[in-house]
């Protein structure tokens, strides 16, 4: 049996959707898959407590890449196939490569050649030091081309063990609920809606909006006076479950920008999993996604964006109607089967 391995360099959302989301499906395959964190939860604690810049959250920092990486360095060697997780330099995938002959995949979502993530020399270097690269979606694909030609789209799978393949009905009074989903890295998007929902707010007094993942920083958030809100500062799997089910209508807002267009749609595909309807900006891998009006809404102006929501507060019928739509989209396209096709045709094939 061949032996893989994901080197994962956080706990990031990327760490589940890219790498674990795949466990039973090499297991069917054929293969063994091992997971090996380039961090030590415990010690990235005590790095947090001790602050970041000083001296001995340096030295702890310091210890812990020589402990953890020595463990990489004298394990490489074992497998036949290597996956790097997103947060990896390329010295460090010319590191990996000198110690193993099995080819090494590098994964990544996001538009990391921006200067918001890493920079156009160091996304330069870790693209052109791996063997195969996939991404999430074509936007980032075209752009990792122009430094490597083995590059692949890699779908992220829709979660759908997590929800019932029928959404249970929904409460029929009480608060309409807009939900959103994030960390707080991404409530600028918010931005790009906020006149909009403030508008929401004053036409539609039963309206509610629930943003999960916001983090403790108040400040982040857009300064909402007119839309009754509620804030999530932190979540785990079953609180997102909890909180999605809760939802009426699911927010997937992006800026016209390169930042966005990196982005890809596994909010929109985790509302739509849960049978929520998705209003996405018309941008990017969302027009992929979303057949405009069927399965969900695409939506670019604030007047769009005060249309789109203000048809699905109205209608039940066409929340239920467009949010079983999206469920169907996302068991046709988004399965985690179909998703590792993807993977096995592209870089596993050839181990």
């Amino acid at each position: 049996m061949k032996k893989i391995l994901y080197l994962l360099a956080d706990n990031a959302p990327s760490t589940t959707v890219r790498a674990k989301a795949f466990q039973k499906y090499f297991a069917k395959a054929g293969f063994v898959v091992d997971y090996m964190c380039t961090f030590s939860p415990v010690l990235n604690r005590v790095i947090s407590l001790l602050g970041p810049a000083s001296s001995p959250a340096r030295l702890v920092r310091k210890l812990q890449n020589k402990v953890i990486n020595q463990r990489v360095w004298s394990r490489v060697g074992s497998y036949d196939g290597i996956i790097a997780i997103k947060n990896f330099p390329g010295p460090y995938l010319q590191r990996i490569k000198q110690r193993t002959r099995a080819p090494v995949l590098y994964d990544f979502d996001d538009a990391l050649w921006l200067e918001a993530h890493f920079g156009p020399q160091i996304f330069r270097d870790v693209i052109q030091a791996a063997d195969y690269v996939s991404c999430d979606n074509e936007y980032l694909a075209e752009r990792a081309r122009e430094l490597n030609p083995r590059v692949f789209v890699l779908d992220s799978p829709a979660p759908l063990d997590l929800f019932p393949s029928v959404r249970p009905p929904r409460p029929a009074n009480g608060d309409i609920v807009l939900g959103w989903v994030g960390s707080p890295s991404t409530l600028l998007y918010l931005y790009a809606i906020y006149e909009a929902l403030e508008t929401i707010g004053c036409q539609y007094p039963q309206v509610r909006l629930k943003l999960v993942g916001t983090g403790e920083q108040r400040t982040l958030l857009p300064p909402f006076e007119r839309i009754r809100f509620e804030k999530i500062a932190a979540y785990d799997q079953a609180d997102m479950v909890t909180h999605v089910n809760d939802m009426d209508v699911g927010l997937y807002p992006l800026f016209d920008n390169e930042l966005s267009l990196g982005r890809g749609t596994l909010k929109a595909r985790i509302y739509m999993t849960a049978g929520v309807p998705a209003v996405c900006s018309a941008l990017g891998d969302n027009q992929r996604l979303i057949q405009d009006g069927d399965n969900g809404f695409l939506a670019g102006s604030k007047v769009d964006w005060v249309a789109r929501l203000s048809t699905l507060i109205e209608s039940r019928e066409l929340r239920e109607r467009m949010g079983h739509q999206g469920r169907k989209t996302v068991e046709s396209r988004y399965t985690g089967a179909k998703c590792f096709q993807q993977l096995l045709d592209n870089y596993l094939a050839i181990l």
